[in-house]
């Protein structure tokens, strides 16, 4: 296979509106490969609940393969989600029983795959090295201080960075920065203002493709998940950004992080209704 992604999973409880969304950095990454025509699998445990068979069932849907996928007593993490002005501000949480650890399986398991994703949410910094050791890594650094970055970056194939608090040209100096530590690739989101990304050296850069944003949450994901899938597919670096902005684009279009939104009960965790998205085979024939 071709792309697997392990650590965090949540459902996205949006406050004001009744309504929940699978998610997850690791899981909206995987999903945005395989709407990208990449094959990937998630590696990560949900509860023996409504929230993880949400999960579960949201990732069949699209695809993604679940081997490793463990399902434990215990609830699945949620998160509750504002949104403002397009905006998505995360507020109370529960991690449940997403925290695990990798077993000798599932590492040799990662190890069948061109890339695994992972990031500053999976609480798997401990296992980068084990991870780097069998294959190529991606790693989302999000908004991370310097020295977060330092003590994971030597074994990172792929560097993701969210800039949009920062100028351009400070974006700019980040991805150089960045890629002198030793990544092969640095992507870094600029949110309205696009994306660049730096490939053995060289620089691409693709402008936001979003006429409006209804809902920001998943776009970051869905833009690395179409980069990956570009990269490893072996389309030029110009085309896999372009393809991921547009992913990300068609991402902030609606709300949650890919789709499958669900009514939430006052009483109790129930999903009504697990609809597919509009545009999911669409997006499949794009990608």
């Amino acid at each position: 296979m071709s792309i697997a992604c392990t650590g965090d999973n949540v459902i996205d409880i949006y406050l004001g509106s009744g309504q929940g969304y699978p998610g997850g950095n690791a899981v909206n990454v995987a999903v945005a490969a395989c709407r990208s025509g990449e094959p990937s699998a998630y590696v990560g445990a949900v509860g023996q609940d409504d929230f993880g068979a949400i999960l579960r069932q949201s990732l069949a849907s699209e695809g993604v393969a679940t081997d490793h996928l463990r399902v434990l007593a215990g609830t699945t993490a949620w998160c509750e989600v504002r949104v403002v002005d397009g905006d998505r501000e995360f507020l109370n949480a529960d991690e449940g029983v997403s925290r695990i650890t990798l077993s000798d399986s599932d590492l040799d398991y990662l190890a069948g795959f061109s890339v695994v994703h992972t990031g500053d949410n999976s609480m798997l910094e401990s296992q980068v090295a084990a991870i780097a050791a069998r294959a190529k890594v991606s790693f989302d650094f999000g908004e991370r201080p310097r020295g977060y970055v330092d003590e994971l970056i030597g074994h990172v194939w792929c560097a993701c960075f969210s800039a949009s608090r920062l100028s351009a040209d400070a974006a700019t100096a980040l991805a150089d920065e960045m890629a002198a530590l030793g990544p092969a690739v640095v992507l870094v989101s600029e949110g309205s203002r696009g994306a660049q990304l730096v490939v053995d050296g060289a620089r691409y850069r693709s402008a936001s493709h979003a006429a409006a944003v209804t809902d920001s949450l998943g776009a970051g994901d869905a833009l690395i998940g179409g980069v990956l899938a570009g990269l490893v597919s072996g389309q030029p670096p110009q085309d896999a950004l372009t393809a991921g902005m547009q992913l990300a684009a068609r991402t902030v279009s609606d709300y949650g992080a890919f789709g499958y939104g669900f009514d939430l009960d006052a009483s109790a965790v129930r999903p009504v209704s697990i609809p597919r998205p509009h545009d999911h085979h669409e997006a499949r024939r794009q990608g």
